[in-house]
């Protein structure tokens, strides 16, 4: 009996210090523990333009997983992450001056923190270019150029005609990139009628899918989304911005009295695109709740408080039906807008059942992998371009005696050492053979040009040949507005990006056949000014009509190159107005004996 007591006191004793044991280890381990909370090493960061910085979680766990993200990847863009463990971090690279936000989400199990370092990106700062490196001889043998179209000079030219070049061509400067559109929104010709039935008008708009879901965090079952395939178009005209809507949801929700968590359609717009808190910035959210009930508290329609707009009362039409709804808006715009011009938008789609909100299906904010609700923020806004529809258009342009020139430039003209240039060139069974000829000047079809800031596809057939074999660059290239075929020789402005073609460059064939393209585009001119003969001065606006192909020097010539054919692709716009025209899907053909072959593949449709 005293045996059975003692192992009784025995367990009670163990069971005791269990108990103890185990309170203890629950017991946080110290305030020293207890004050690791996870954060990024920097809060703000400054970088230059192309350099980089690093960003580190400090405290990270072995089982963390963290998700980077830039709020604006035009101004800083990640370069490299490492997305788990203690070494979690990001490296940040600056692309333009400006601002964006690097957003973290650090998760561990079911726990999420999100995490925010505000980048600023600095411009790079001027450094004096050592003087020598300007005065270093080209090891070419080339020397510097005269200007193209420039005045003629004073001074006889003591030099004689040859075929080496005795000038360096001018390097091109690099091109400020342009940022690229997360969406182009094209010109309508034609009115919307906002209905709710979206007409034929909305084909020509390009359709983006509304696929971002992000579960709302308040649910405590799966999330799973009733709503499917959300998309939008937009279009627009000097007084609207218009925007479709459509989605699959075959049981509208009404249960809950507060519209956002209802089946509802939200629009986000800064007219502006500055990325600025909406009280700072022409912006606005606006609310629609799919087919409301007549005596809901909040109208079918409404802007909400995050509206600092100036424009007036948007438009809206719906349709609903078993599988889902149609929404047509019209946003009256205050200001008719620029081709090229940016406006910030996202569409969201609040996805309800039962009740609830199960969660949210955003056009551009990403909420599930970092991002802002785009209520919280227009930094997520989409960059949206306004736009015109093009189509590309291939032109074969004519090689003959009134559709080309070749004259000699006006400062060679009567001088004896410069009797030999152009004496061999000639225009003959729809070839150019340039031979000694300092340039040839090929027109496009009268009325056709290359307006300021298009892009003009270029290619070239023909043969070449060259007698030095030193030598390195075949010809140059660039557009130049003649003013109606007025100005020739070296006259014509030049009003594109100069190309310099090297022999390589030709993959001259063992035939001595060659083919070429090139991308040019106009723009405006350095020297735009010209006067003819009776005083009279004409001023270029940088709109090409014509291709110039120059010698590799101001004063050499062309050598053995023979053009063949010269074919132009141009990008046409199109209007949804024309009913009766149909995009030409052959070139024109120029009236030669010979016709050039036809590019047997048709560039893609492409749109500035």
């Amino acid at each position: 009996m005293g045996g059975k007591n003692n192992m009784r006191a025995f367990k009670k004793t163990m069971a005791s210090i269990l108990c103890a044991a185990l309170v203890v280890s629950l017991v946080p381990a110290g305030s020293a523990d207890a004050a690791k909370k996870v954060k990024l090493s920097k809060k703000k960061v400054s970088v230059e333009v192309g350099n980089t910085v690093k960003v580190k979680v400090k405290n990270s766990v072995k089982k963390a997983k963290v998700t980077w993200k830039t709020s604006d990847k035009k101004v800083a863009a990640i370069a490299k992450s490492v997305k788990k463990g203690k070494k979690a971090s990001v490296t940040i690279k600056g692309v333009a001056e400006g601002t964006a936000k690097i957003k973290a989400v650090y998760k561990v199990g079911k726990k999420k923190t999100k995490l925010t370092c505000k980048v600023t990106v600095t411009g790079v700062k001027p450094t004096t270019a050592p003087t020598s490196a300007a005065s270093v001889a080209p090891t070419t043998g080339i020397e510097p150029s005269a200007p193209v179209g420039s005045t003629a000079p004073t001074n006889t030219p003591t030099v004689k005609p040859t075929r080496k070049p005795t000038a360096s061509p001018t390097p091109v400067p690099t091109a400020t990139p342009v940022p690229s559109p997360d969406a182009q929104i094209y010109k309508t010709y034609v009115d919307i009628e906002i209905d709710g039935t979206a007409e034929d008008t909305w084909d020509f708009a390009d359709a983006m899918a509304i696929d971002n879901w992000n579960v709302d965090e308040d649910q405590e079952d799966t999330g799973n989304a009733q709503t499917s395939n959300g998309a939008a178009k937009m279009l627009w005209t000097d007084s609207y911005l218009y925007v479709l809507v459509t989605a699959d949801d075959p049981e509208i929700d009404l249960g809950n009295e507060a519209s956002y968590l209802r089946d509802s359609i939200e629009l986000f717009v800064d007219s502006t695109n500055n990325k600025n808190d909406y009280s700072q910035t022409n912006a606005f959210q606006y609310r629609l709740v799919i087919n409301p009930d007549e005596d809901a508290e909040n109208p079918a329609g409404e802007l909400t408080d995050k509206n600092s707009w100036d424009g007036e009362d948007i438009q809206y039409g719906l349709t609903t039906s078993e599988t889902g709804y149609v929404a047509e808006f019209a946003i009256p715009l205050s200001e008719a807008p620029v081709v090229g011009n940016f406006i910030g938008v996202d569409i969201q789609i609040n996805d309800a059942s039962a009740g609830v909100r199960n969660g949210t299906w955003n056009l551009f904010a990403d909420p599930a992998n970092g991002d802002a609700l785009p209520y919280e923020d227009p930094m997520v806004f989409g960059d949206c371009q306004f736009a015109i529809k093009k189509q590309p258009k291939i032109i074969t342009l004519n090689l003959t005696e009134d559709d080309c020139n070749m004259s000699l430039p006006e400062q060679f003209v009567g001088l004896e050492d410069y009797a030999a240039m152009n004496s061999l060139s000639k225009i003959e069974e729809g070839k150019l053979f340039c031979n000694t000829a300092n340039n040839a000047t090929v027109y496009f079809p009268e009325g056709r040009a290359v307006n300021n800031g298009e892009n003009a596809t270029v290619k070239i057939k023909g043969t070449y040949a060259s007698t030095d074999d030193a030598q390195t660059v075949a010809f140059r290239i660039w557009m130049v507005d003649t003013n109606g075929r007025k100005l020739i020789g070296d006259d014509p402005v030049t009003a594109s990006n100069q190309i310099i073609v090297n022999k390589e460059d030709l993959n001259i064939a063992e035939d001595g056949t060659f083919e070429v393209e090139l991308e040019l585009t106009a723009h405006d001119p350095d020297n735009p000014s010209r006067v003819d003969d009776e005083g009279n001065e004409y001023v270029s606006e940088g709109n090409c009509d014509a291709v110039m192909i120059k010698a590799a020097s101001w004063n050499s010539m062309l050598e053995e190159l023979v053009i063949e054919s010269v074919v132009i692709t141009v990008l046409d716009p199109i209007r949804n107005d024309v009913t009766d025209e149909t995009p030409e899907e052959t070139p024109e053909t120029p009236e030669t004996p010979e016709t050039p072959e036809t590019p047997e593949e048709t560039p893609e449709e492409d749109v500035e």
